[in-house]
Formats: C-alpha cells, sequence, structure tokens
C-alpha cells in the first residue's frame, strides 16, 4: 500500500475484482445434482430425522410444483406422474 501526502486514497488501493474462492465452494460446484442429493439425503439420514419419507415426498412436490409455475399438468409431467 503506497499513498501520498498521508492520506489514503481510492487509487491508492490497487484492489483485484478477481472472487476468491473457497475449496469447499469448488468443490460443490464440481458435484452433480445427483450428488448433492445423495450428500443431501445423507445428512438428514445422519440427523435422524423422524417421518423421513413424507418430508421428502412433499419437499419433492411442493419444490416441483413451484419450478413449475404451479401448474399441475407440467408439475405431473416433470415427475414422470399422472395428475
Amino acid at each position: 500500500l503506497v499513498c501520498r501526502d498521508g492520506i489514503i486514497q481510492r487509487d491508492d488501493l490497487r484492489m483485484s475484482n478477481l472472487r476468491i474462492e473457497r475449496q469447499d465452494e469448488q468443490n460443490q460446484a464440481d458435484e452433480s445434482a445427483e450428488q448433492l442429493l445423495n450428500r443431501a439425503f445423507q445428512k438428514l439420514f445422519e440427523e435422524q430425522a423422524g417421518a423421513l419419507h413424507e418430508k421428502v415426498e412433499d419437499t419433492l412436490l411442493r419444490t416441483a410444483y413451484r419450478f413449475c409455475h404451479h401448474n399441475q399438468v407440467h408439475t405431473a409431467s416433470l415427475l414422470g406422474l399422472t395428475r
């Protein structure tokens, strides 16, 4: 850091605009959706949450429904279900 006249000015700070990524963030970015889902299941299993099947099914349906802009036909098609 170098400044003139004892006052630090904006131009004295030569900040890089590069984003520094943490190692674990990079590893997560490289994971496929299926790998992330498996890790989420593993975490749920470790937490020993009760009624897990019901929670997972409810979350899947609600998330798919939002993804399909609250359209039941598209949601069913996305999930391979009959409406």
